[in-house]
């Protein structure tokens, strides 16, 4: 969020970042992630959207243009939605 970079992490666990207490929390494992900032039109950072544990492998350059893909429209309907609430 604070980077808005993408970040593709292949093995969590070897990754400083990530804190596994939620893992222990709920008995889940990530193996995995794939995180892409959600950029409103005027370059500040709204949000973030991630993938998690890909079935198999891990997340390819071709799994970050996608989900770039649906980051740009996920942004635009947040953006959508608050202009809606802001008229009501």
């Amino acid at each position: 969020f604070q980077t808005k970079k993408t970040i593709h992490v292949a093995d969590v666990y070897s990754d400083s970042r990530f804190n596994p207490e939620f893992d222990q929390k709920i008995g889940y494992h990530t193996q995995n992630i794939l995180c892409l900032p959600l950029i409103h039109n005027t370059g500040k950072c709204i949000g973030v959207i991630q993938a998690i544990n890909k079935l198999e492998g891990s997340f390819s350059l071709n799994d970050e243009k996608r989900l770039e893909i649906l980051a740009e429209y996920a942004s635009i309907a947040i953006q959508n939605a608050k202009l809606f609430d802001d008229e009501i």
